[in-house]
């Protein structure tokens, strides 16, 4: 369990427990506003979920920022999805607010900040939620099949995601979104 803090700042995050806090549970989130609050909360069903939450994983001596990709990536698309407004960070002071309309490709559009780099996922995943009125809860269901363990680098999350969702109509435009993105082989 964890507790929720709203509050005007702006520090968006999910943290530990600190000396003086009220109540008793291992972490609190703390939002400025809805679509903040819901982009924390999925941080924390992914963390509960197993889905790779290493925020700097090491590979070869060097740090690598994809599972903040895909994190950032997914809880952008699900706030986006469940306010349906794809402008994230209107509530925040420190980020210039994003579109998930925005086409972001990978390797040209990364610049090596995960919440910027997110947007090659969440505005992949917003753009395949679009296509029709039954596509945004097809694409959250497939998100939640999707965020497991297993699935920290953008190429893994894609793979687990075509997976779910193979046979399904949104299975072709997702394909062309992966391949028209560059997500297949995306190195964030």
């Amino acid at each position: 369990g964890g507790e929720v803090v709203l509050h005007t700042r702006d520090d968006n995050l999910v943290r530990s427990r600190r000396d003086g806090d009220p109540g008793s549970a291992p972490f609190i989130v703390e939002a400025a506003g809805l679509p903040n609050l819901l982009h924390e909360l999925v941080h924390v069903w992914l963390r509960a979920r197993g889905a790779d939450d290493a925020r700097l994983r090491m590979d070869a001596n060097r740090v690598v920022h994809e599972s903040a990709v895909v994190h950032e990536g997914v809880a952008d698309f699900v706030a986006a999805a469940l306010t349906r407004d794809p402008v994230i960070g209107e509530a925040s002071l420190r980020i210039t607010p994003t579109s998930l309309r925005v086409v972001a490709t990978c390797p040209n559009d990364l610049t090596g900040a995960s919440h910027h780099d997110a947007l090659v996922v969440s505005g992949a995943l917003w753009e395949l939620a679009s296509l029709s009125p039954t596509a945004l809860s097809h694409t959250l269901a497939a998100v939640r099949q999707s965020a497991v363990p297993g699935s920290a680098s953008v190429a893994a999350f894609v793979d687990h995601m075509t997976k779910a969702l193979a046979g399904t109509p949104l299975a072709p435009p997702w394909s062309t979104l992966v391949d028209a993105r560059g997500l297949r082989h995306c190195a964030a």
